[in-house]
C-alpha cells in the first residue's frame, strides 16, 4: 500500500514538474550572480558587457543541453496553454502590486515577486519543499540592500544579484535533487506493480 507522505510528493512532482528542472534555475542564476560578482570586483563596465556576453552564450548552451539531459531522463510534460497563460498573468499582476507597493523600483519588484513566488511554493508542496526560505531570505536580504529606494546605484544592484541568485543556486540545486528522488520513487513503485501484475501470488 501506498504510503500518504509517498503519494503526497508524486502530486507535487506532476504539478511542479518543470519548475523542480532545479540544476536551469541553478545555472540562470548562477551567471546572474557571477555577473553581479564581476561588477563588484571590477566596477569596469566593459569588463562587465564582455563577461556578461560569455556568460549569456554559455547560459544558452547549459539551456540547451540540460532541456536534452531531463527530456532523456525524466520524459516530457506539455504544460496546457490555459495555465501558461494564468501563470504569466499572476506573475505580472504580482510585479505591478509590488511596484506600487516599492515606489516603481523594479529591481525590488523583481525581488518581492520571487519571495511571494517562493512562498507559496513553500506552502503548496510542505515540507518537501522547504529549501524555498533561503529564496525567501536572499530576496529579503537583497530588498534591504536596494533599500527601497525609487533609484538605486549598480553596486546595490549587483549585490541584490548575487544575494539572490546565490539562494536561488542553493534552492535549484535543492529542487533537483528532490525531483531525482521523486522520479526514482514513481519508478521503483511502477516497477513494483508491474511485478505484482505479472505474479499475483
Amino acid at each position: 500500500m501506498t504510503s500518504e507522505p509517498d503519494a503526497r510528493l508524486t502530486r507535487i512532482i506532476a504539478r511542479h514538474f518543470h519548475d523542480l528542472q532545479g540544476l536551469n534555475t541553478a545555472t540562470i542564476w548562477m551567471l546572474f550572480a557571477a555577473g553581479g560578482g564581476v561588477w563588484l570586483a571590477t566596477h569596469d563596465e566593459a569588463a562587465t558587457f564582455l563577461s556578461g556576453l560569455v556568460l549569456v552564450l554559455g547560459g544558452a548552451c547549459a539551456a540547451y543541453w540540460l532541456q536534452g539531459f531531463y527530456s532523456g531522463r525524466f520524459g516530457r510534460v506539455t504544460i496546457p496553454e490555459s495555465r501558461q497563460r494564468i501563470g504569466l498573468a499572476v506573475f505580472v499582476v504580482l510585479f505591478m502590486l509590488s511596484s506600487a507597493l516599492t515606489r516603481s523600483q523594479w529591481a525590488t519588484s523583481m525581488c518581492a515577486v520571487l519571495a511571494i513566488e517562493s512562498a507559496w511554493l513553500l506552502i503548496d508542496c510542505w515540507p518537501y519543499r522547504v529549501h524555498q526560505v533561503f529564496v525567501i531570505a536572499g530576496a529579503g536580504a537583497a530588498m534591504q540592500v536596494l533599500g527601497w529606494r525609487a533609484t538605486t546605484g549598480p553596486d546595490d544592484i549587483a549585490r541584490a544579484i548575487v544575494l539572490v541568485g546565490s539562494s536561488m543556486v542553493i534552492a535549484g540545486l535543492a529542487d533537483h535533487v528532490l525531483l531525482v528522488r521523486g522520479m526514482r520513487m514513481v519508478r521503483d513503485r511502477q516497477q513494483e506493480s508491474l511485478r505484482t501484475t505479472e505474479n499475483p501470488s
